[in-house]
């Protein structure tokens, strides 16, 4: 008699869990991924200047880790500024009064490097770039000082040909006999849309690589809107509850491999947000930063978490038409939280996003 209290005590317990997890609303959600049964085709790229395709064998690498039958696409801010790897062997859109010429014992990472030679202050190379009246822009690039040139100046600097005016300027004489390329890059809006990129005089000598420009808008990602509720047949609306947004990425392995690809450069990161859609009564917003050395040639699965907000939504007047968007996806190629110099073009390799409820909201 003295063990029946424990029994009863134990008895009660299970019957609590069980009767908790039969009430519990969320266990029918549980591992219901909200975004399966869409593709990466069905998400809408924004911007001016961003690239999203879908990619195979080899560009796709290997898909071994990937979950069967993934979809491959890759994600890209395009470089603006044409032969900015110099890997064709030429010196194409340069104009210059000084010497200037393709090299390619002297590259930062593969392939070619643009040699230039300004003997005197009155010489110069002139690039001319593809911008836009009022669009901002960041003009990257790497240089290195010729050991043999023994003044260690630099000056480059973006002009506007029509107010005949320098923009933004970057020079010094610091760096003597330099071994190592230095990372630099300005910052402009456009005028007149008439700029131009300048190396200018002040007897220099060196190499530039990877020449890259970069529109400045905060638009240039792959969106997707998830509904509140799949179909009329669904029987699971969106819940407020705590999310798990995950992507696949990569490093493309041909970014770089230059001959083979042309002007095209890695992700320097990335971001992946998810938010609630407010014009539909729903809140919560989510996002993490993905670092440049974070990003490998692996492919690794990323995941951002947030408490979402889902307001009740109607139902559409026809069977046929769509429920209301309520959360909002985004995939942005770069880590938006960086310093001003990693707003920069790259591409990436995504696959098999998804979105699950990872517990409910408190």
């Amino acid at each position: 008699m003295k063990h029946y209290p424990v029994l009863l005590f134990i008895t009660s317990i299970l019957a609590l869990s069980a009767s908790c997890e039969y009430d519990n609303p969320l266990a029918v959600y549980m591992d219901v991924d909200f975004i399966a049964d869409s593709s990466l085709e069905d998400w809408t790229p924004g911007g001016t200047d961003a690239g999203f395709a879908q990619v195979t064998a080899p560009e796709a690498g290997d898909i071994s880790a990937l979950p069967t039958g993934a979809e491959v696409f890759r994600l890209e801010l395009d470089n603006l500024a044409g032969n900015g790897d110099f890997e064709d062997g030429s010196t194409v859109g340069w104009v210059n009064t000084g010497t200037i010429g393709n090299y390619t014992g002297v590259p930062v990472t593969s392939g070619a490097a643009l040699r230039y030679v300004m003997a005197t202050s009155t010489e110069d190379a002139v690039f001319d770039l593809d911008v836009s009246s009022g669009s901002s822009y960041y003009l990257l690039f790497d240089f290195i000082v010729s050991a043999s040139g023994g003044t260690g100046k630099y000056d480059f600097s973006i002009y506007d040909t029509a107010a005949s005016s320098e923009t933004v300027s970057v020079d010094g004489a610091d760096i003597a006999d330099g071994t190592a390329f230095t990372n630099e890059w300005l910052s402009f809006t456009s005028g007149s849309g008439n700029e131009e990129f300048v190396i200018r005089g002040t007897e220099q000598e060196g190499y530039l690589d990877n020449l890259r420009l970069v529109r400045i808008d905060p638009g240039q990602e792959i969106s997707f809107e998830v509904p509140y509720m799949r179909n009329a047949d669904d029987e699971l609306p969106l819940l407020n509850a705590v999310y798990t947004f995950s992507i696949w990425v990569k490093n493309e392995d041909s970014a770089y491999l230059t001959p083979t690809v042309r002007n095209r450069f890695p992700a320097r990161g990335l971001t992946l947000a998810m938010e609630g859609i407010a014009d539909n009564g729903c809140s919560g917003q989510a996002t993490v930063f993905v670092t440049e050395e974070e990003l490998t040639d692996v492919w690794t699965e990323f995941s951002v978490h947030g408490s979402m907000g889902i307001a009740v939504q109607e139902a559409p007047a026809a069977v046929t038409d769509p429920y209301p968007p309520v959360i909002r996806l985004r995939i942005t190629p770069r880590d938006e939280s960086a310093a001003p110099g990693y707003y920069d073009i790259g591409s990436i390799l995504i696959a098999a996003p998804s979105l699950v409820i990872s517990s409910s909201r408190n």
